[in-house]
């Protein structure tokens, strides 16, 4: 048991941080877009949200559904079937990512109309969205990555690389927006840059090393039959996610229409909070599908019931800790987000103390 609870908490810990990259680079965004640039920046920013909960989805259904798969099979010690799943979803990851990062460049203007109606914000969503969504194919080779590291063994590697990636986005986001005065551009970039690292660390370090206990072949080794067995836990995984999407979606339209760009502003906030809450759970959840995946494959059922058990606890705790924060610290955090005058410190306020 001892040896399940090590496993849990470093497999957690990794989920954790590699499901939060991306929550973690979108807030420190908005810090420092919402300070040196501007509040309509940071609204900005958050109608990002629906893209980027919509690649949550496709994570969930074509990466880390495989990853608990060849989990499983790591544990039967079968190199070939973890090779197999995990170059399946490599490949179609890969296809995916490329045609999203192709809409993201050539579509721009109809993903702005799609999910902005204030003219003050869609010049720095045009932007931000052009220079993000085209690096789409990094950013979920990123989080593949950071979970074939963990499934392998190596959740520590995965922490490391991601607290590397961050690091890099915010002294590049300071660099580029507030010193070079690049704007929403250079937080963009930024946030592009720290995807790009976390792939390379990754890559060079374990993934296509000898230390890697299966073998990646793309072409060699992709069989539709572990396609449709990704895809069908996949499904069941996604949930969640796909819920959240249309969930951001229709809040920001709603308060886009009823509350206007101050509205959008203190929703913005709320939703870094939420978007971050949700990322947990879901992490939470892949430590589950990654360690108990490892732990049925070597039949040890009273361990994975224990996995499930804590992860529950786990997952409650992180939301009221955030919770609590957010209620009586929301005044600071506004002020730490942009809000430059009393009139907007206190509506913002009360918006996210109601949120919770």
């Amino acid at each position: 048991m001892a040896l399940t609870t090590k496993a849990m908490n470093s497999f957690l810990i990794a989920s954790a941080l590699s499901m939060c990259a991306t929550a973690i680079n979108t807030s420190v965004d908005g810090i420092i877009v919402g300070r040196f640039v501007s509040p309509e920046a940071l609204s900005a920013v958050n109608l990002y949200s629906p893209y980027a909960m919509a690649l949550s989805v496709i994570l969930l259904l074509l990466a880390f559904s495989a990853t608990g798969q060849a989990a499983y099979f790591i544990g039967e010690r079968n190199r070939e079937q973890t090779g197999k799943f995990i170059s399946t979803s490599l490949l179609s990851l890969f296809v995916t990512g490329l045609l999203l990062s192709a809409y993201a460049f050539l579509f721009t203007d109809s993903y702005v109309s799609l999910v902005c109606y204030d003219n003050t914000v869609a010049p720095y969503l045009h932007t931000y969205f052009r220079i993000v969504g085209s690096g789409t194919i990094l950013f979920l080779l990123a989080q593949f990555a950071c979970e074939v590291v963990s499934i392998d063994g190596r959740p520590s590697l995965g922490t490391r690389a991601v607290v590397i990636s961050v690091l890099c986005n915010i002294v590049l986001d300071i660099l580029l927006t507030a010193i070079l005065g690049l704007g929403i551009a250079g937080s963009a970039s930024a946030t592009l840059i720290a995807y790009a690292v976390t792939v390379i660390i990754l890559s060079c370090s374990h993934i296509f090393t000898k230390d890697c206990s299966f073998t990646i072949r793309i072409f060699r080794y992709f069989s539709v039959s572990a396609l449709k067995s990704i895809l069908k836990l996949g499904e069941n995984m996604s949930t969640t996610s796909v819920f959240a999407t249309v969930f951001i979606y229709v809040a920001n339209f709603s308060i886009q229409k009823h509350c206007g760009s101050d509205g959008l502003f203190a929703l913005s906030i709320g939703l870094i909070f939420f978007n971050f809450c949700l990322d947990l759970s879901i992490a939470a959840g892949r430590s589950v599908t990654s360690v108990g995946g490892f732990l049925k494959g070597q039949r040890d059922w009273s361990g994975f019931r224990y996995i499930v058990g804590r992860s529950i606890r786990v997952t409650l705790l992180i939301g009221f800790a955030v919770s609590f924060a957010l209620m009586f610290g929301s005044r600071l955090l506004v002020q730490v987000f942009g809000a430059n005058t009393l009139e907007m410190v206190a509506y913002c306020t009360k918006a996210l103390r109601i949120f919770i």
